[in-house]
């Protein structure tokens, strides 16, 4: 009765690992690397149950032949081998091991996948190496080794996960599920690891590892991609403002342009005209980033880097705000670089982020003036953006302004977080300067 168990246990697992490979196969082309090798480490989980099934019926006389339970016993081995490699894998990257711990894991885990199929193929030429000696065989002491590794990566993992869980102190961070789920698994593998040495014909290795990936994807389902739901919502609104923002511009350059004949020379209109352009080109950026991805649900913005003049672009910035921003707000812009000043860059995404800066400044205050300026510090350049509040207004309305950081209603909280993720992506750095006493200062730095 109890070896029917085994195989019905099996059977019930490989079950379940088929539909949610079924139910991932829908998702494969869209997949990133993680979800490959999870949706590998499922693949795997199911044909090591396929093994375990025949090798139960075996037990339980329902298949009467040795041929079949020998060649059963060595396959479920191997794959066994080679799926926990798999779970080792999506876990390590699950939960960002480090490097270099990271390669000499799996490396060590690779050579006793490449040990096990090399044993199994010499037992099939050379059976008399694999007799017993004293008890104990050549496969019986590779088994040992190879459950006391993986049983010290058990601990290891989940070890490891309760001490990034306990780093955290921020509450949000330390009921992460990301970490909680990866020490669970561990767990549920390590406790299964003993009941396959006391019992070799249960098929408690398969068992552990389909509950550990069940536990994995149970979190991947219900947590991971609700909160890709929520970043894909996120950057759909930041991509909103953002769009919105370059189409002010555009609207506000072509009203300028469809005054009367005579209201601005040639020259001005030019001026006018290449603003529009460049307002088209960031507004192309804008859709590309968005269609990107939407197309790849990846959420990342693109960058070009090239030669750039860094005063040139953040002028064309300020020219485009002085027609959005309210006649009472004074924008003035010092430069203390060199003419013709370039570095390396991304001179569409610079000019975003500044426009930004300026935007949020302009909201922050109804009357006052906006300075900027742009200097080198060493290898750094440093364009800042400092909107003057008289203080006689008080020291609420310093407090307001701070906390209206993350006020997303009107897009001033929105607006800055984009600000650092692009200086991120060109290597710098936007900040608040919480020196600065006269108002709100923002700085952003980029490397020469």
């Amino acid at each position: 009765m109890i070896n029917h168990l085994y195989w019905i246990t099996a059977a019930c697992f490989a079950i379940v690992m088929l539909i949610i490979m079924i139910h991932e196969w829908r998702r494969y082309k869209t997949m990133n690397q993680l979800d490959r090798s999870f949706f590998l480490m499922i693949s795997l989980t199911l044909l090591n149950c396929l093994p375990e099934i025949v090798t139960g019926l075996c037990y339980s006389q329902v298949i009467s032949n040795e041929a079949v339970l020998a060649g059963a016993s060595q396959v479920a081995r191997v794959l066994s081998l080679a799926n926990f490699f798999f779970w080792l894998y999506f876990t390590l990257q699950y939960v960002k091991f480090k490097e270099p711990y990271f390669t000499i894991l799996l490396v060590l885990d690779g050579l006793f996948v490449l040990t096990g199929v090399i044993l199994v193929s010499m037992r099939v030429f050379n059976p008399p190496l694999f007799e017993s000696i004293d008890g104990l065989s050549l496969v019986d002491t590779f088994r040992e080794s190879t459950v006391l590794f993986q049983d010290t990566l058990y601990i290891l993992l989940a070890c490891y996960a309760v001490i990034k869980v306990i780093q955290h102190r921020k509450p949000r961070n330390r009921h992460n599920p990301r970490r909680w789920a990866v020490c669970i698994a561990s767990l549920v593998a390590l406790i299964f690891s003993p009941l396959q040495m006391m019992f070799p014909g249960a098929p408690f290795t398969s068992i552990s590892l389909a509950t550990s990936a069940l536990t994995l994807y149970i979190y991947v389902v219900s947590y991971e991609r609700e909160e890709l739901q929520q970043s894909k919502e996120l950057f759909l609104k930041n991509m909103s403002h953002e769009i919105r923002t370059t189409l002010n511009s555009v609207y506000g350059f072509s009203q300028l342009l469809c005054l009367p004949e005579g209201t601005w020379t040639d020259e001005e209109r030019n001026s006018y005209a290449m603003h529009i352009q460049n307002s088209y080109n960031m507004l192309d950026m804008l859709l590309n980033d968005l269609m990107v991805s939407t197309r790849y649900d990846t959420h990342q913005y693109s960058v070009n880097i090239a030669s750039v003049d860094v005063t040139s672009v953040v002028r064309d910035a300020v020219e485009a705000v002085n027609v959005c921003k309210p006649a009472s707000v004074e924008v003035s812009l010092s430069s203390q670089l060199p003419d013709g000043f370039t570095i390396q860059s991304d001179g569409r995404r610079i000019r975003q982020i500044v426009q930004n800066l300026l935007t949020n400044s302009c909201q922050f205050i109804s009357t006052g003036k906006i300075l900027m300026d742009l200097r080198q510090n060493n290898h750094i350049v440093e364009i800042s953006v400092a909107a003057s509040i008289p203080y006689t207004q008080g020291h609420t309305y310093y407090t307001s302004i701070v906390k209206s950081l993350s006020d997303h209603r009107h897009g001033l909280g929105m607006r800055l977080r984009i600000s650092q993720k692009m200086a991120k992506l060109l290597d710098g750095r936007v900040y608040r300067d919480i020196q600065y006493t006269d108002g709100i200062k923002y700085m952003f730095e980029l490397n020469a």
